[in-house]
């Protein structure tokens, strides 16, 4: 007995089956999935958004491997204050001529004074440190062109404390 011919109404073949899960693919993945029947957009609920976005973001405290002493971030804060209080910023016109020196001096001593404010409030010991730290780099700028202008300091004398300075982190590296 022969068997009847299979009948293939209703029924995908392979490759229609893959070409119709390609192309649900391809619409979800370029947002459209919201348009595909028996879908609809995700909703959020906008009362839980609004009292997620309400409360203040937390603090998530920057750590070290070891505890930063108070004493030892006044001590950066000190070193860079000493060095402002030695020059007679801001300068004017009649203290650099020089139009961009003068801005780029004053730009680095207000960076240093924001910097010494910033180590007061910062929320933690390790940002307290890294404005501190900018503070004394931006003060010891201001520092040495002062100096420089006032010729007090010259290229020889920075580029032997530019050495000792190097040495003196090697030994402190090291440790």
């Amino acid at each position: 007995m022969t068997q009847p011919p299979r009948s293939d109404r209703g029924r995908a073949s392979r490759r229609q089956f893959l070409s119709l899960a390609g192309a649900l693919g391809l619409a979800s993945l370029a947002g459209c999935a919201d348009r595909l029947p028996g879908t609809g957009p995700e909703t959020i609920d906008g009362d839980a958004l609004s009292d997620m976005v309400d409360d203040d973001a937390p603090t998530v405290p920057e750590t070290l491997p070891i505890d930063i002493d108070a004493s030892f971030i006044d001590e950066q804060r000190a070193a860079a204050q000493a060095k402002l209080d030695d020059v007679p910023a801001p300068f004017d016109a009649d203290a650099i001529p020089n139009g961009v020196i003068r801005e780029r001096l004053n730009d680095n001593y207000s960076s240093a004074r924001e910097s010494l404010r910033r180590a007061s409030d910062a929320p933690t010991p390790y940002e307290r440190l890294g404005a501190a730290n900018h503070a004394r780099t931006d003060a010891h700028e201001v520092s040495v062109a002062w100096r420089a202008i006032e010729d007090e300091v010259t290229v020889a004398a920075l580029r032997s404390a530019r050495s000792a300075v190097s040495d003196d982190v090697d030994a402190f590296i090291e440790r």
